[in-house]
């Protein structure tokens, strides 16, 4: 066992434990037979020695000279002359020839030629014209010659078993290896490889977990080579419990195993566990390959470790291995992943000859770093430098119009596309749906999915990304019920979105059965699906759900507590975001801007001032730079709390104030009755070209409202329609209403009520309602407090005002009238002291049962 642990066990996982310990892993191994005497008894013992010294011809293509390649085809055209004479070793050479020059014509000729001379069984000639038919990629063939003969070997079966590796049929692997123990044959290394590698292509687990448990206490199940097959096999079927676990427990490691996992962790997006393993093997001191050096390039750019990626680059300038293009390649995309575009462009003038895979990286790193014309002008030069457009280039311009939501260039690469004549299959039709969907061009994302002639995994999800993103739930959902209809098995990237989607109320249901869907199809574990049902769950308001999945995660990391956490505050469950804040200090996880903004909420809710000051200390002593989302927080915090000078201080701390900070400050200023500082700062806000958005009118016309300025009011409304273009809201309209009703003018207050795009709200009618009583105006409120019985006949809140209206008025007996019938329906009314201001209530006024009316106000 090799003395290098990264942050493993030796136990091994439960899965595997269980594994072992079963019947099943041994009922394999018990059948094997005793080895047959009668192997290789077709041949002489020459040519069994032959055959095993010849076996690496399995793997590779004979080399052969000019001179041998011409002689061959003159042997070829004598083929068909019935006078020549063909022996076994010019058979032996005319199918390594054919192979080679992949001719199947002139293979089946020789094939025909064999059977002609009665030698179709022989097995060294089967295997040969197995690996013809192969390479020519006639693989029923390949499968015709093997399965008509009468006897055969564990070397030609080690051929055919290769051979379905290659055609990615695990199914017909396995039932071959079955077929080989009732013939009597020991399977040997490179078996058990090949199934392995064919169970790694169809992500065929079980069938793995099966030759696995058959492996066990064979002479291979410690061979470097087979339990390098089983880690790749183990990480393509997300395995990685598995694949962690046997290589951390193999007695041997070679540069192709700590590639293999190297690689394999980045496959999984660990590229985390992929620098420690670097490390590692550093200290093993295993040297630097090619393959290494891409790999951790990889891992270092999808981890953003740059400082990493520059001891790496500079390790290997002067070596044979910094001129490779693969490598400069590499370098390109580490840099460009990490932001610094001046040194991916150095590499890049450095290459030498660029080829279409040198220009397109380069194309990438542009897009990728929001630089949209850098990205299609260098597109430009590939083309006049007389490369072809490609689809990685194509894809990467794509994605970038996409993140920049740059509509019309995006449309130009897809005419181009059209024009060059590109089919939408692949990478190229993903990048387009993912362009569309991202661009509000939903109907255009359907059509590009349509015309794939096979959509595969990352079409699907593409498009259910698509439609979660345009809050197009139904289609999300029916798109991820119609991809398993089509047999085909949701990934992660899948669940992730049709969730995403699923995130309300109105689609309980539907997540309920993706939760159910997910248990079965094993993806229960995986913590960003976790994450995401916790989300999707909260989002419902099923708070329950949530906090059982919460608990009963393995593993947590910031994205799921930030996430409940924000559940919390959204709901005001303050009490509960609080507790969690204080356990999720003491479980160690450090807080990021996310979470201080959901939590700076939780204490504006509750007016605590003291515990909001303290976190901005702790926010501040952690080296956070105030920006626009954990600024508009403390604002906001700080006016709910009246502490406008501290907002102030704030606002003035943000370099760039957006206009959700100059929101969050005029609605504090608002909120503590400044309306003139309201509108002086709104007028600056102008000034700076900001655009304001409805939320910043809410603010200015509440503030006309409490000043008085009608006219300044009336126009900021009809200005907020005809120049920003922005449909007023409810609380647009109760501001309008509100003012107008202070001024006495119920009439025009009346009439802005009859203009509301949606049917008045209570809090409408009973805004206008509390006017009238002001303006003692029993008709009126008459008339809107009988609205107000029908929206809400619960409310005893428009059976008082319209009391109160009466009893001011004189209107005695009405009162009564109306106090009786709030009495008779047992409605109770219990006023805290707004309520009372907002009433006219006297403070010398007794609630009872007894209706009293002191000083010309009715209240029960």
């Amino acid at each position: 066992m090799h003395n290098v642990k990264v942050r493993g066990s030796l136990r091994p996982p439960a899965p595997l434990r269980a594994l072992v310990v079963t019947h099943f892993i041994f009922s394999l191994q018990a059948a094997l037979p005793k080895p047959s005497v009668r192997l290789f008894a077709s041949i002489s013992q020459g040519r069994k020695r032959s055959l095993k010294k010849d076996f690496s011809f399995v793997a590779s293509s004979p080399r052969r000279t000019s001179e041998d390649s011409s002689s061959l085809r003159c042997t070829l055209a004598r083929l068909d002359d019935p006078e020549f004479v063909v022996d076994f070793s010019t058979y032996t050479s005319l199918l390594k020839y054919c192979r080679k020059a992949e001719a199947l014509y002139d293979g089946e000729r020789v094939h025909r030629h064999i059977v002609k001379n009665n030698l179709q069984h022989d097995l060294y000639l089967v295997s040969l014209l197995v690996l013809m038919y192969t390479d020519c990629g006639v693989m029923d063939e390949a499968h015709d010659v093997f399965v008509g003969l009468i006897t055969r070997d564990e070397f030609v079966f080690t051929v055919i078993l290769r051979t379905y590796a290659r055609l990615e049929s695990s199914y017909l692997a396995f039932q071959t290896f079955e077929q080989m123990l009732q013939e009597g044959l020991i399977p040997n290394k490179r078996v058990y490889i090949s199934i392995f590698t064919a169970c790694a292509k169809q992500l065929a687990v079980l069938q793995g977990k099966r030759m696995h448990a058959s492996l066990l206490g064979t002479t291979f199940c410690a061979d470097i080579a087979t339990n390098t097959a089983l880690v790749t096999m183990y990480n393509r079927c997300n395995n990685p419990d598995y694949a962690k676990w046997i290589f951390e427990n193999m007695e041997e490691l070679d540069a192709v195993t700590w590639n293999v996992m190297i690689a394999s962790c980045l496959e999984q997006s660990q590229g985390r566990y992929a620098l420690e393993l670097f490390n590692a093997m550093q200290q093993q001191g295993v040297m630097l390959s090619k393959v290494t050096v891409i790999h951790v390039l990889d891992a270092c750019g999808s981890e953003l470790a740059l400082s990493r990626g520059l001891q790496l680059h500079c390790s290997i300038m002067g070596s044979e291995i910094e001129p490779d293009i693969m490598v400069q390649t590499s370098l390109i995309n580490m840099y460009g992943s990490c932001g610094k575009i001046n040194y991916a462009e150095r590499i890049f003038d450095k290459v030498e000859s660029k080829d279409e895979v040198v220009w397109s990286a380069m194309i990438a790193v542009y897009s990728q770093c929001a630089q949209v014309s850098s990205a299609i002008h260098l597109f430009e030069r590939m083309l006049q430098e007389g490369m072809v457009s490609n689809m990685y280039a194509l894809s990467s311009i794509l994605s970038g119009c996409a993140g920049q939501l740059v509509i019309a260039k995006g449309k130009q690469m897809h005419a181009r596309m059209s024009y060059s004549g590109f089919t939408l299959d692949g990478a190229l039709g993903n990048a387009l749906i993912n362009f569309y969907g991202k661009t509000s061009c939903l109907n255009d994302a359907w059509k590009a999915f349509h015309k794939m002639g096979e959509p595969n995994m990352v079409s699907w999800n593409a498009i259910i990304a698509a439609c979660a993103e345009h809050r197009h739930v139904e289609g999300a959902y029916q798109v991820f019920c119609q991809l398993l209809q089509e047999a085909m098995l949701a990934d992660r990237a899948s669940f992730l979105s049709v969730l995403s989607a699923c995130a309300n109320q109105e689609c309980l249901s539907e997540g309920k059965r993706l939760h159910a869907c997910i248990t079965a199809s094993g993806f229960h574990a995986d913590l960003n699906v976790d994450n995401a049902l916790v989300n999707m769950y909260g989002k419902c308001g099923q708070l329950t759900f949530m906090q059982t999945i919460f608990e009963g995660m393995p593993a947590k990391n910031l994205i799921t507590w930030n996430t409940l956490l924000g559940v919390y505050a959204q709901h005001g469950r303050d009490k509960e975001a609080l507790e969690l804040f204080e356990e999720m200090q003491e479980a160690g996880i450090a807080p990021d801007k996310l979470t201080f903004t959901s939590i700076l909420s939780v204490c504006a809710n509750q007016g605590a001032l003291a515990e909001g000051k303290r976190l901005h200390e702790v926010f501040e002593s952690r080296g956070f730079q105030l920006d626009q989302v954990v600024g508009s927080a403390l604002v906001s915090l700080y006016g709910k709390c009246g502490s406008l000078r501290e907002a102030k201080e704030v606002f003035d701390a943000i370099p760039e104030c957006d206009v959700v900070i100059w929101n969050a400050l005029i609605t504090a200023l608002s909120q503590n009755g400044q309306g003139e500082e309201v509108l002086e700062f709104f007028n600056c806000m102008q000034q700076r070209k900001i655009k304001p958005t409805g939320v910043t009118f809410i603010s200015v016309l509440s503030a006309c409202s409490h000043v008085g300025l009608i006219d300044e009011a009336c126009h900021h409304f009809h200005a907020m329609q005809m120049v920003y273009n922005i449909d007023p809201v409810v609380d647009h309209y109760n501001c309008m209403i509100d003012l107008l009703g202070r001024a006495g003018r119920l009439e025009d207050a009346e009439q802005v009520l009859h203009t509301m795009s949606a049917e008045p709200t209570e809090a409408s009618l009973m805004t206008l309602l509390g006017a009238c009583r002001n303006e003692l105006d029993d008709l009126r409120g008459q008339r809107l407090a009988e609205k107000v019985f029908k929206l809400d006949p619960e409310s005893p809140c428009p059976y008082v005002m319209l009391s109160n209206i009466y009893a001011l008025v004189g209107r005695r007996s009405d009162a009564l009238t109306v106090m009786k019938s709030m009495r008779d329906k047992q409605l109770s009314f219990e006023p805290d002291e707004d309520m009372s201001v907002f009433f006219g209530l006297e403070e010398n006024v007794v609630f009872h049962d007894q209706v009293y009316l002191e000083q010309g106000a009715c209240v029960a």
